[in-house]
């Protein structure tokens, strides 16, 4: 973190997507977490900002909830399946469609990756983790 902005990488392996959510506490499955998708379309990185609507399921881009794409800046590499993610955001965004980061506050991070660079693939049960009671 510098000021108000935090600065984030994930390394992964994968064939698809690597993404990566955030979760204030787990109430009713993944539904209200802020989640970004990362993925290789013509060997350039697109880099998309979602919110989880329904418990389970795909995430929906924040524009299409009324938010907006709060990743500031994003750059990745990506050779044979190896994935390496650099972003940032604000801490706080004001968007209802972005969680809060607190410095020291508990949340919990979701993991996940897919077997194709579609980002409309949905990732296997295999294929996410948590991470409770993390925080920055």
């Amino acid at each position: 973190m510098v000021g108000d902005t935090l600065y984030l990488a994930l390394e992964g392996e994968s064939k698809g997507w690597i993404g990566i959510g955030f979760l204030p506490e787990k109430t009713d499955k993944k539904k209200g977490a802020d989640q970004y998708l990362f993925y290789m379309d013509g060997g350039k990185l697109v880099a998309l900002d979602m919110y989880q609507v329904k418990r389970t399921g795909s995430p929906s881009p924040d524009e299409k909830e009324g938010g907006k794409n709060s990743i500031l800046a994003a750059a990745a590499t990506y050779e044979g399946t190896k994935w390496t993610v650099e972003f940032s955001r604000r801490l706080k965004t004001g968007e209802a469609t972005d969680v809060e980061i607190v410095p020291g506050r508990k949340l919990l991070v979701l993991l996940a990756h897919s077997e194709k660079m579609d980002p409309k693939e949905e990732h296997k049960k295999t294929e996410r983790w948590y991470l409770e009671d993390f925080a920055f």
